[in-house]
């Protein structure tokens, strides 16, 4: 049996084919992403400022989350 997160892992890997690149996945938790956007870390950097697939929450949440730590 397949977890929610493993389906989403093979979802994004089926995704790569008609997008024509491979798709990698970052996942982190909440904490872990506020951690590396106050320290100002390049990746996440270019990540929050380029466009995004959503599979959980929305632009909105993630602006929200980016300015608490811009503050």
């Amino acid at each position: 049996m397949c977890s929610a997160g493993c389906a989403a892992l093979s979802a994004l890997s089926r995704a790569g084919g008609p997008l024509r690149r491979a798709v990698h996945p970052v996942v982190m938790t909440r904490t872990a992403l506020e951690a590396k956007l106050a320290r100002g870390e390049r990746f996440i950097a270019r990540v929050a400022r380029g466009q995004k697939i959503f599979l959980s929450g929305d632009a909105n949440e993630f602006a929200e989350l980016a300015e608490d730590r811009a503050a």
